[in-house]
């Protein structure tokens, strides 16, 4: 699937990396994923200096076709119309 990579910074230890996570996810091709999301650790680092579990959010789409629903997590201010185009 695609991916980006996201700019992590602890806050306890003040660490510092980039991770690369997805920006579109297909459960049908990655069950890893989808069970992922519904534990809840799709947007979430553990820093490996000091253990802390850092969450990040960035724009993503989940297009479960197995269950007929698309979910778009993104930035609030961004047109969505095209997306809206895409998929009616």
């Amino acid at each position: 699937m695609r991916n980006t990579l996201v700019e992590i910074y602890c806050r306890k230890c003040l660490y510092h990396t980039h991770v690369k996570s997805h920006s579109f996810i297909k459960p049908d091709l990655e069950p890893r994923l989808r069970q992922k999301i519904l534990e809840e650790r799709m947007f979430t680092f553990v820093c490996p200096i000091c253990y802390e579990e850092v969450t990040f959010i960035h724009p993503c789409l989940y297009h479960d076709t197995k269950y007929h629903f698309i979910i778009y997590m993104g930035d609030e201010t961004k047109d969505t119309s095209a997306l809206e185009k895409q998929f009616p």
